[in-house]
C-alpha cells in the first residue's frame, strides 16, 4: 500500500466541527498525509467557540481546492453534513468527524468498494464505534501511538480483511457516498436536527435501489470521547443533556416518517431498529427525495 493515496478531482472531503480545534488540527493533518491530488475539501465551521476558522484559513491556504462555510449558530450534526452533501461537486463524498485520523488504506478501501456502482453509501471500520457490533469495531494490535503505527495497521487492514458487506447500520462519523445516489434522492432529511438523519438516508438509499456496504478493509481511527475530554465537566453535562434531548426529538420524527404504529414510542437504541421491515415499506411505497438545499449564504472567503 502507498503511503499517500492519490485522490482525484473527482473526490470531495468534507469535515465539520463545533469547537475542539486541537483534535480538528489532527484530523486535517491526516487528511493531507492520506490523500494527495486536487480533490476538493469542504470545511464546515458549526459556529466554533473557538478560533477554528483561523485553522480553517490555514488548511486552504495549503490545499487551494478549499471551501469554508461557517453557521452563525450551532445547527448541528445534519445541517453540516447535508452541507457536505449538497455543496459538494465530487462523485464520491468522504464525510469525515472532526475526531477520525483517515489513512491511505482506508481511502483506497473506500474508493474501490464504490467501484461497484450498486453501492450508494460505503462506510469502513474503526477502534471504536459507539453501536460496540463487532464488524465495525476492531481492535488494533497494539498501541497506535505514531502515524507509522496507524498506516501500517490499516495496511495490514487493507490486505487481510474481507471485502464489503451489506449493513443497515449506517454511523455517520465517517462515510462515503455517490454522487449517483445524491442525485437519485437527494442530502438529508432536515426534519431531523441532529441525530438518525444518517440512519433515515441509508433506508432511502436502499429504497432506490442502491446497497450500504461497510468495508472491512478500511479502517480509520477515532479518538474515543475526544468531543468531550476537552470540555470541562459542567460543559460535558449540558452537551450530554443536550444530545440525550435531541436524540429523543429524532426518534418522535423518525417514527412519524416510518409509520408510529410500527416503532415503540419510547427510544429502543440502533440495534432494534427493525430495518428489513422499514427497507420494504420503503421500497413499496416509493423512493423518498429530499429537494437540494444551497449554502451559499454560509460560504466564506478563506
Amino acid at each position: 500500500m502507498n503511503r499517500i493515496c492519490p485522490a482525484p478531482g473527482t473526490l470531495s472531503i468534507g469535515v465539520a466541527a463545533h469547537g475542539n480545534v486541537n483534535i480538528t488540527v489532527e484530523c486535517l493533518k491526516s487528511i493531507f498525509a492520506t490523500v494527495d491530488g486536487d480533490f476538493e475539501l469542504l470545511l464546515i465551521d458549526d459556529a466554533s467557540p473557538d478560533d477554528m476558522l483561523s485553522l480553517y484559513r490555514k488548511a486552504a491556504e495549503f490545499h487551494p481546492n478549499t471551501r469554508i462555510y461557517r453557521f452563525p449558530e450551532n445547527l448541528e450534526y445534519t445541517q453540516s453534513v447535508n452541507c457536505l452533501l449538497n455543496e459538494a461537486s465530487g462523485e464520491r463524498v468522504l464525510f469525515v468527524s472532526n475526531d477520525i485520523f483517515i489513512t491511505p488504506s482506508y481511502v483506497a478501501a473506500l474508493l474501490e468498494a464504490m467501484t461497484d456502482r450498486s453501492i450508494g453509501v460505503a462506510r469502513g471500520v474503526s477502534n471504536f464505534v459507539d453501536n460496540l457490533l463487532n464488524t465495525h469495531n476492531v481492535i488494533p494490535d497494539g498501541p497506535l501511538a505514531t502515524w507509522d503505527e496507524l498506516i501500517a495497521f490499516a495496511a495490514k487492514q487493507f490486505h487481510s480483511a474481507a471485502e464489503p458487506i451489506d449493513d443497515p447500520f449506517l454511523i455517520g462519523d465517517a462515510f462515503m457516498v455517490s454522487g449517483e445516489l445524491l442525485r437519485a434522492i437527494g442530502g438529508f432529511d432536515l426534519r431531523f436536527h441532529g441525530y438518525l438523519s444518517d440512519i433515515d438516508f441509508g433506508i432511502r438509499a436502499v429504497a432506490a435501489g442502491y446497497r450500504r456496504a461497510c468495508c472491512p478493509r478500511a479502517f480509520a481511527h477515532h479518538i474515543k470521547d475526544a468531543n468531550f475530554h476537552y470540555l470541562d465537566a459542567e460543559e460535558r453535562r449540558r452537551k450530554i443533556a443536550r444530545r440525550t434531548e435531541r436524540h429523543l426529538k429524532a426518534w418522535t420524527v423518525f417514527r412519524e416518517i416510518w409509520g408510529p404504529d410500527h416503532l415503540p414510542a419510547k427510544w429502543p437504541g440502533t440495534h432494534y431498529i427493525p430495518f428489513a421491515e422499514l427497507e420494504l415499506r420503503a421500497r413499496d411505497s416509493g423512493v423518498r427525495t429530499v429537494d437540494p438545499v444551497s449554502y451559499s449564504r454560509y460560504l466564506i472567503q478563506p
